[in-house]
C-alpha cells in the first residue's frame, strides 16, 4: 500500500531526529516517544528516493489514513535523512523501533 510521506515535522519527527542517524551504524534503533499511545503494530516500510511523496508499507488498510502516525513519521525521516531500502518498523505504547531489512 502506498502512504504520503508527512509533509511537516508534526511532534514525532523531531524527537526520533538524532536517534535515526544511528541507523548508519547499527541495524537496529529503538526510540522512546511522548505521548505514549497510538497504533500498535509492526509493518515493513520500502523507502524510494528523497524526492519520492510516497513509501510503500506492507499492510492492507481500506483507508490509508489510520496508518500509524508514529511509523509514518519515521518513514519520512528516514527518507529526508537519505535512507533508502526496507525496514521493519514496530511500536508498541511509545516505544518505536526500526530494524533495517
Amino acid at each position: 500500500m502506498k502512504i504520503p510521506h508527512l509533509t511537516r515535522d508534526g511532534s514525532f519527527r523531531p524527537q526520533m531526529r538524532e536517534a535515526i542517524t544511528r541507523l548508519k551504524e547499527f541495524k537496529f534503533i529503538e526510540i522512546t516517544l511522548s505521548p505514549q499511545g497510538g497504533y500498535k503494530g509492526e509493518i515493513e516500510v520500502i523507502i524510494g528516493s528523497r524526492n519520492e511523496a510516497e513509501f510503500e508499507a506492507t499492510i492492507d488498510l481500506s483507508d490509508w489514513t489510520r496508518f500509524p502516525a508514529r511509523i509514518r513519521a519515521a518513514a519520512t525521516e528516514l527518507r529526508d535523512q537519505g535512507f533508502t531500502g526496507s525496514f521493519r518498523v514496530s511500536h508498541d505504547a511509545g516505544s518505536l523501533k526500526i530494524h533495517i531489512a
